[in-house]
């Protein structure tokens, strides 16, 4: 392995779940995390242009503190760490810029047992994992968001 680890992060709990999960199993192989989050505008089509600027700008701005405190927590934890901001559907935005990382693992986070549609969301979450997989030829391991791993 002479890759980093990836970790795609968004806020909350389970966020913060494959973080730790991430940053442990860098530091187990001595490798250096990037934290990646997605910003993707598209579902704003058919707002006002100053709506779309505004949630953008808010989504950046939120983007920004998770990968801080994302960063915060590997270096913590004694892990080089950096995170970058990528923009579109989160598959097009995470192949296109880790198909120029070499990345030995990528690290994503899954909906928690008890969120409405959870059958639906955790199918659509490794179909997205088998997705990157292919398009990378790299491991994805899925954070479960319960305690039950």
């Amino acid at each position: 392995m002479s890759g980093i680890i990836t970790c795609l992060v968004r806020g909350g709990e389970a966020g913060r779940k494959v973080q730790e999960h991430a940053i442990t199993f860098a530091a187990e192989n001595n490798k250096s995390i990037l934290f990646a989050h997605v910003i993707d505008i598209n579902p704003l089509e058919g707002q006002n242009e100053s709506t779309i600027i505004a949630m953008k700008s808010e989504r950046e701005w939120l983007g920004k503190v998770i990968l801080n405190m994302a960063c915060r927590r590997a270096k913590l934890s004694g892990i080089s760490a950096e995170g970058v901001i990528l923009y579109g559907s989160v598959l097009n935005a995470a192949i296109a810029h880790l198909s120029n990382t070499p990345t030995d693992a990528i690290f994503i986070g899954s909906p928690h047992p008890d969120s409405a549609d959870y059958p639906q969301k955790i199918e659509r979450v490794y179909q997205f994992a088998g997705q990157l997989e292919q398009a990378l030829d790299v491991s994805v391991k899925v954070v479960k968001a319960s305690n039950d791993q």
